[in-house]
């Protein structure tokens, strides 16, 4: 069952049932709250079932009738905002005499209909937008008429003396009835001795801003060639370089040199060479060069290639004759072998003896066990319940630990030796040997000295 709670008027009230909020009645003002199931406060036709127990407004309440309901009757207060920022409450006077209508009196809102105008609508009402480009009013020209004159400059500060109204008195200004005639001379003539040869000056088309900064407009230019002047540089001094560091060769200097002289050309007076022919000859001369030293290191490594594949050769002929010697000793070794009886088979639980590897350091033995002793507390009397868990930490199983026990006095000296044997430990588990009690002795140590296992057989070198 449901509790509902009710605020009226900033006042909060219940919680009710649904019964005693039907005796009650809601108003459509009221907002409404439901233990338990609320996460907000709601007006009534928002929460499902109690839209019809919305009361309509009675007119009889505002004049105070007392069989209306007990929450209706009572008049609603009204507050406005003062200048200083202060709440007031109006009064009934105030009310009567406002203007302004209540809130439930005022009509419902119009409702807005919002549409997403379409792509073409868009560039349709764009299309709209544009403005074809008019000339500024200062460049309309008006149309010159025979008789009309241009039109008239704007005076300057010098020119609108003759504006004012002391010149406009004056003599000169008298004769304004006169007439004109219908066209006037660009410029008074001159006299032939007075006019001089009409000289054509240049034009000077750069930019504004060029001639305001003093610079030429080709700078550019200069600075263009400069660089490519400086690369042109670097490249033939770099080839030149390059002509020089590389390694002369006396044989096919000398030839190309004969070479050269039986194909120079005399094309100069007296039967010597000119300059032209002296200079292909000179560019034909590093060329030969740099050809003869190309064959020579092709050359050169051609030989490397060709060595690499003897001894690669030679190499195979000797490992197949060690080969085949070794299979002819072999060959006579089982000759002179007497045929034994057949070996019994193993039994499935025995160890296979197929490899035998000496264990040179303690290193190559920690590969395959690790051992933890566990020591009781110390005793006064020697030695005694001391035992050693040794555990397979390899991938196979091992079917024998041997370990050397020795106990010494508190001299250090070596009292007893003893043999340990672990045997069968599968591989990730551990088996636990006690080491024999000995009273005399002060301390055990131990060593790892051979493992036997399915597939390797272990022994501890000397």
């Amino acid at each position: 069952m449901n509790f509902y709670r009710v605020l009226r008027d900033n006042k909060e009230i219940g919680p009710y049932s649904l019964d005693e909020i039907r005796k009650i009645g809601l108003r459509s003002s009221d907002l409404v709250w439901i233990d338990g199931q609320s996460a907000a406060w709601r007006f009534p036709d928002e929460v499902p079932g109690l839209l019809n127990l919305i009361e309509t407004p009675n007119p009889k309440a505002e004049d105070g009738d007392q069989n209306s309901n007990a929450l209706s009757t009572k008049p609603k207060k009204r507050y406005r905002l003062t200048a200083d920022h202060r709440m007031v409450e109006i009064t009934d006077e105030e009310a009567a005499s406002s203007d302004i209508p209540r809130i439930s009196e005022q009509p419902p809102a119009p409702k807005i209909e919002i549409r997403q105008p379409n792509l073409n609508e868009r560039l349709s009402e764009k299309k709209d937008d544009i403005v074809p480009f008019e000339d500024l009013p200062f460049s309309k020209k008006k149309p010159a008429d025979d008789n009309s004159f241009p039109l008239e400059p704007e005076l300057s500060s010098t020119n609108k003396i003759f504006e004012t109204e002391e010149f406009k008195d004056s003599p000169f200004s008298k004769n304004e009835d006169a007439e004109l005639p219908s066209t006037l001379p660009l410029e008074p003539e001159l006299d032939p001795s007075q006019k001089k040869p009409s000289t054509t000056e240049f034009v000077d088309m750069e930019n504004e801003e060029e001639m305001k900064n003093g610079k030429p407009s080709n700078s550019g230019a200069f600075v263009l060639v400069g660089l490519l002047f400086l690369v042109a540089i670097v490249f033939f001094g770099y080839q030149w370089y390059k002509d020089q560091q590389a390694p002369s060769i006396p044989g096919a200097q000398s030839d190309s040199l004969s070479q050269n002289n039986d194909s120079t050309v005399v094309d100069g007076p007296n039967g010597f060479a000119s300059s032209k022919s002296i200079a292909m000859n000179d560019d034909t001369l590093g060329q030969q060069q740099r050809l003869a030293d190309r064959r020579v290191s092709d050359s050169l490594k051609k030989l490397e290639i060709a060595k690499a594949k003897l001894a690669a050769r030679e190499k195979a002929k000797v490992d197949s004759l060690q080969n085949a010697m070794a299979a002819q000793n072999i060959d006579n070794t089982q000759d002179n072998i007497e045929p034994q009886p057949p070996k019994p088979k193993p039994v499935k639980d025995s160890a296979k003896d197929t490899k035998v590897n000496k264990i040179r350091t303690t290193e190559e033995i920690a590969k395959y066990v690790r051992v933890g002793v566990v020591q009781p507390k110390s005793q006064n009397n020697g030695v005694a319940g001391v035992k050693l868990v040794v555990h397979n930490i390899n991938n196979r199983n091992l079917a024998k630990v041997h370990i050397n026990v020795m106990y010494y006095d508190n001299s250090g000296n070596i009292i007893q030796k003893a043999d340990i044997i672990a045997p069968n430990i599968s591989v990730g588990n551990s088996v636990t040997v006690p080491v024999a009690d000995n009273n005399s002795a002060a301390y055990v140590s131990y060593k790892v000295t051979g493992l036997l296992g399915d597939h390797v057989n272990l022994q501890a070198g000397k």
